[in-house]
């Protein structure tokens, strides 16, 4: 590099061996993947950030060898020996064997500074020619990453977007918890790295994208970038649709994928992405009746709700939390606008599924989801056979024993594990009813307790699986039964303490 006599730093003093008229710099390899994956260089123009990606740095250091030459040329040298005339003073020659370097030796040598110092030394020097900025090749490298005027280079991306693309997450943090190697996994929302999914098979790949991911919500053509495969784009879609809900042009993970078997957090959640699929700005009023219980806001539901929106809408949400929320991703109309037929099939998959997840059409009755218009009879017909069965020596299973005991099935049958709720009890046609995660049987076969039975079962839905005597009555009105009727449809049903009524725990189901 020139040296710029006029700078301040420049000791016009020192010794004349010293002075220099250009500078050498050495460089160091700095590997990005050391700073955790991603670095990026920023500058600030006219108030906004400039972020360009970097996939290697070197170091750059003067060198100083100048003043070691010259601190050599300065001492004086030591004259030569003379000759030895004489023969018989000669010494016998001395000679030393080595021993062998083991392999750790070598390893330790070839990697002391010393070894490396002198590797240092010994490689040739390349002269290069630094470009300054109002320089021609310097003007064809800012040509290429900036234009004059305003104008649209490639697919618009929100801030959030490319930050994920410039500054991964360090793949040593995501990798603490890897997935997990049980293929019937329906996950846990933690972190997954990059080269964990490459190794993956396709269907398990994208199922783990979803469950794992480090967000929930992805554009069709980041998904895109995980399949290495040559394969049909309906193919593709298809496994996406079994682990993700399309959501204004979106893919967002399944609530079985990132939930933990919170049947609770999966309702609430469900019920705000239908609002989010039906419009981008959901009013309070939308998602604040599903709230309540016995007429007071429940805070653990209150919690629930405040994490759901915090995964899928703006930080700040939709002007203020009083006027509502936003969903979280820009609408990706170029999917929309490609596939057509997949947007219509998902909306009406979500519309076919209102009376259960527009919170405001819940009534005191129990709520029976319709047959799913994209599920064929075949597998309706296979999954009723199969988890009744299970109900011939049971009363009460868990919903979450019902997915793990259906994804032990062949592939099909397997998918419908990752079902809403809602569309896994509409295969049933009514007969199945599930309260906070317990699943029972609406009908007994006996017409004349059938009809109060689901009444009952209506109450502790709405009540959380715990309900008053006071309650129950309330519900029933002109139609309560007899003590002793009364009393066998909650005994089959509930344990009781006092007056209070609460659903019985779940049976052990072995699969």
């Amino acid at each position: 590099m020139p040296i710029v006599c006029e700078e301040k730093n420049r000791n016009l003093l020192a010794p004349e061996h010293t002075q220099i008229d250009s500078l050498t710099l050495t460089s160091v390899s700095a590997k990005t993947d050391t700073h955790g994956g991603g670095v990026v260089i920023g500058t600030m123009r006219d108030g906004a950030l400039y972020l360009t990606g970097v996939d290697s740095v070197y170091q750059m250091r003067p060198s100083l060898q100048h003043l070691d030459a010259a601190d050599s040329a300065n001492k004086t040298h030591e004259p030569p020996m003379e000759e030895l005339a004489d023969d018989d003073d000669r010494m016998p020659l001395q000679v030393q064997v080595k021993r062998r370097e083991t392999q750790r030796q070598t390893e330790l040598r070839i990697h002391s500074h010393a070894y490396l110092r002198q590797r240092e030394q010994d490689e040739s020097w390349v002269t290069l020619q630094p470009s300054m900025s109002d320089s021609e090749a310097a003007a064809d490298v800012r040509a290429k990453f900036m234009v004059e005027h305003q104008e649209l280079c490639g697919l618009p991306l929100t801030a959030r977007e490319y930050l994920d693309i410039m500054c991964p997450v360090s793949s040593t943090k995501l990798a603490a918890q890897p997935i997990s190697d049980d293929v019937y996994s329906l996950g846990d929302g933690s972190g997954l790295s990059k080269s964990t999914l490459s190794a993956l098979p396709l269907e398990r790949r994208i199922r783990a994208l979803f469950a794992k991911g480090q967000k929930s919500c992805l554009k069709y053509y980041r998904i895109r970038q995980f399949i290495t495969e040559d394969i049909p784009e309906e193919t593709i879609i298809r496994l996406i649709q079994d682990c993700a809900h399309l959501v204004q042009g979106n893919w967002v993970a399944k609530s079985t994928l990132r939930c933990n078997n919170d049947v609770t957090y999966e309702n609430m959640r469900d019920a705000a992405l239908f609002q989010f699929a039906r419009s981008r700005r959901v009013k309070p009023e939308l998602v604040s009746s599903c709230l309540k219980r016995n007429g007071q806001n429940d805070p653990a539901l209150v919690k629930i709700r405040r994490e759901v929106m915090t995964e899928l809408s703006l930080p700040r949400g939709y002007g203020s939390n009083a006027e509502g929320w936003e969903f979280i991703e820009n609408t990706d109309q170029s999917f929309i606008d490609e596939f057509p037929d997949v947007v219509q099939k998902e909306m009406e998959s979500w519309l076919a599924l209102a009376p259960s997840l527009d919170t405001t059409l819940h009534s005191e009755d129990l709520v029976a989801p319709s047959i799913p218009p994209h599920v064929s009879s075949l597998r309706v017909t296979t999954v009723c056979s199969l988890i009744k069965a299970k109900f011939e020596k049971r009363t009460h299973i868990a919903l979450a024993d019902i997915r793990g005991y259906l994804l032990t099935q062949a592939a099909d049958i397997a998918a419908c594990a990752y079902f809403r709720q809602a569309e896994l009890l509409g295969m049933f046609d009514g007969e199945l009813a599930c309260i906070k995660g317990i699943c029972v049987l609406v009908n007994t076969g006996d017409p004349a307790v059938d009809a109060l039975r689901r009444k009952i079962l209506g109450v502790l839905h709405k009540q959380g699986g715990v309900a008053k005597r006071a309650e129950i009555m309330e519900a029933l009105g002109a139609s309560a039964p007899s003590q002793h009727t009364y009393t066998k449809i909650l005994s089959d049903l509930c344990t009781s303490k006092g007056s209070t009524w609460t659903i019985k725990p779940a049976d052990e189901l072995k699969y």
